[in-house]
């Protein structure tokens, strides 16, 4: 049985990478980040996790839209932004290279979490003790050598 990847689908449009949980859609970040999102705290305000530059910029325009429209005290405000300051330098020394490959360009739609990118398993990445089954043809091609 072949593991599967994470369905989050981040900010800017690519999929998360990461092994998806036994019994999940989701890799452990995303699964506890959902749950947290999911709490009630009446007109709480809700970021995006932040886990890329677009994260970063799409929650620093909600904190800016919410202190410009009077919905946020300013002390909050400087805290937030100074934390999305930090997160913004952290993520300088942690980008890494991306690829097209794993750009979300359909969507699965669930009642419960939302937008999903589609099912797809792991290349690489297989249960303990199990194998990826054999293709027939290449037993062929290695009996005619």
């Amino acid at each position: 049985m072949p593991c599967y990847e994470c369905r989050h689908i981040r900010a800017n449009g690519h999929r998360c990478r990461a092994l998806a949980m036994q019994d999940t859609a989701f890799c452990w970040f995303h699964q506890n980040a959902r749950k947290r999102a999911k709490r009630e705290w009446g007109e709480a305000l809700t970021l995006p996790t932040l886990e890329d530059a677009e994260s970063v910029q799409l929650a620093l325009g909600e904190v800016l839209t919410r202190l410009a429209d009077g919905r946020m005290e300013s002390r909050n405000a400087g805290i937030l932004l100074y934390g999305l300051q930090i997160a913004s330098t952290n993520l300088r020394n942690t980008q890494l290279h991306r690829s097209t490959s794993d750009l979300v360009t359909q969507t699965d739609t669930n009642l419960e979490e939302g937008e999903l990118a589609p099912v797809q398993a792991s290349t690489t990445y297989y249960l303990e003790g199990e194998q990826p089954e054999d293709d027939e043809d290449d037993d062929d091609e290695e009996e005619d050598e």
